[in-house]
């Protein structure tokens, strides 16, 4: 029997598997980027579904969601362009290996050029709580992008003593 792979919009009804699969990705990325916190993701998933700019797109397999993106649209000063920015994207490891994940990117595609985007970008960190690299993580998102994307920029991450 075939699987069913759809990708569809985010709906409020979907938030508690969505919180599932980015408690996962949040186990993968690593302890640096954070732990997730429900209310705040509660609060910016209904922000995505209010505002125009912003947008969750699921990726599902048997009606279970795999995956997501969480895709921006905005206008710098510099340039007055609108652009559009993959904010998170993430898979679960057992479907990196079909046609789930470019999919999803296809679909955040479609969703910066119905919105006139001049170009989208995206980009990946992945640390611990010593600021080291999960250069695992890194390898794996720029195998996936640098297939789909031209690479122009790095990121970097410095912490800020309060003390």
């Amino acid at each position: 029997m075939g699987q069913d792979i759809m990708i569809k919009d985010f709906q409020i009804k979907d938030l508690n598997e969505l919180l599932q699969v980015v408690k996962q990705q949040a186990n993968e990325v690593g302890a640096g980027v954070g732990t997730l916190d429900n209310d705040l993701m509660i609060d910016y998933a209904r922000k995505c579904v209010i505002d125009p700019n912003y947008k969750i797109i699921l990726a599902t397999k048997d009606g279970a969601i795999e995956g997501y993106a969480l895709c921006q649209i905005f206008e710098l000063y510099y340039n007055q362009h609108r652009e559009g920015n993959i904010e998170l994207f993430h898979i679960n490891q057992s479907h990196r290996n079909g046609f789930l994940a470019k999919s999803l990117f296809d679909a955040c595609e479609q969703f910066f050029k119905e919105n006139d985007c001049v170009y989208f970008n995206a980009s990946t960190r992945a640390f611990d709580t010593q600021w080291h690299s999960n250069e695992d993580y890194l390898k794996s998102a720029d195998n996936f992008y640098s297939r789909l994307m031209t690479p122009c920029g790095t990121n970097y991450i410095k912490e800020i003593n309060n003390g």
